[in-house]
């Protein structure tokens, strides 16, 4: 049996190409001892391979990962976002895209 997962057989055939796999209708977790609360609005997760940029425009040596939240005007976008980088180990790595 093939050990490699999905990921790794869709990135061996796209090779140099761009290209983006997307999940969507995801329900981020409830981290309440940071005052963030579950959701499901735009929680969604782009991984975009050979590329920096979510309309496969911008070519690159690396792989991506795009973290969707809604966007909210009290600043826990942001803080969700970094919340969910660190849960694999990871920071924010750029700015909030709109």
């Amino acid at each position: 049996m093939d050990s490699l997962n999905v990921e790794d057989h869709f990135a061996s055939v796209v090779s140099p190409h761009p290209a983006r796999i997307d999940c969507d209708c995801l329900v981020w977790p409830a981290a309440p001892e940071r005052n963030l609360y579950g959701e499901g609005t735009h929680a969604e997760v782009t991984l975009l391979l050979n590329c920096d940029s979510i309309e496969l425009d911008v070519r690159a040596d690396t792989h991506n990962v795009l973290v969707h939240v809604r966007r909210r005007s009290d600043g826990d976008d942001e803080r969700f976002a970094g919340w969910l980088a660190e849960q694999i180990g990871q920071r924010v790595i750029g700015p909030p895209q709109g």
